[in-house]
């Protein structure tokens, strides 16, 4: 971002909500859900790897159920019926103040997906970057060359995490989804004599661990919701077909979120 005859350092941006608010000059606090956009000032002297470089800050090591207390400026969003009720502007260069870590199964999916970059540590460097994109989604070590280079291509799509990835997942625990009802049946569970019903449930275990692994973007809550209907339908005995579980999916994920139907990873 270009400001005056320079470029203005790099800003983090922050998905949250805000729970508790306070005015500066005192008053009584207020308790609120609202969902907002932190636009955070790295600056030069904050922890960055190059000057106005913003990648290496302290905000962007933030795990999801943080919470944090913020000092910020705060604006309503420049475009109507956005999901944001305001934008605050917050100066970071000292990092976030944390008032509570985040919950245990938000630690254990960071330290997965933490070691799953330290596995790729001695690959050569646009697989390093890769690796963890395709397989949860993480692209923090995309450099913008090599997302550029995708852009020209086309390819992007191959870095979201959507239903390829959920399907491996639970092809390796059912086998073929054509056989899960069959005496024949493969996969895992079988193999270590689990009943169709405690697969299911195995089955839900593992979509929820999914979604909490490589975060819950769009294209990861559609493919774990059409997981999931595919699941209820086997462990009741239903005839499974994809139209009527993808509408189903649809349907749920956008009465909990109507604004992923204005999100392209979801459509």
């Amino acid at each position: 971002r270009v400001s005056g005859n320079h470029l203005a350092p790099a800003s983090v941006l922050i998905e949250a909500d805000v729970r508790r608010i306070e005015a500066r000059a005192g008053g009584a606090a207020r308790q609120t859900r609202a969902p907002v956009l932190l636009i955070v000032d790295t600056g030069p002297a904050g922890r960055t790897t190059a000057p106005g470089d913003g990648r290496d800050s302290l905000w962007l090591g933030l795990l999801p159920s943080t919470r944090l207390r913020i000092e910020a400026r705060l604006a309503p969003a420049m475009a109507g019926g956005d999901r944001f009720t305001a934008v605050l502007r917050v100066k970071g260069r000292d990092g976030p103040e944390t008032v509570s870590g985040p919950s245990a199964p938000q630690r254990l999916a960071g330290r997965l997906r933490a070691g799953l970059r330290e596995a790729t540590d001695g690959l050569p460097a646009d697989a390093r970057a890769l690796l963890p994109g395709l397989v949860v989604g993480d692209t923090a070590r995309i450099t913008p060359e090599l997302d550029e280079a995708f852009r020209e291509t086309d390819l992007t799509h191959t870095l979201a995490v959507s239903g390829a990835n959920f399907t491996i997942l639970l092809a390796l625990l059912l086998g073929p989804p054509g056989l899960a009802q069959r005496t024949e049946r493969r996969g895992l569970a079988p193999r270590l004599g689990i009943s169709l019903r405690t697969t299911a449930l195995l089955g839900a275990a593992l979509s929820l661990a999914f979604v909490v692994v490589c975060r819950p973007d769009p294209s990861v809550l559609r493919a774990a919701a059409c997981g999931s209907v595919a699941l209820l339908a086997l462990v009741t005995g239903r005839r499974r077909s994809l139209l009527p579980a993808l509408a189903a999916a649809v349907l749920l994920l956008v009465l909990h979120d109507p604004w992923l139907a204005r999100s392209y990873g979801f459509l």
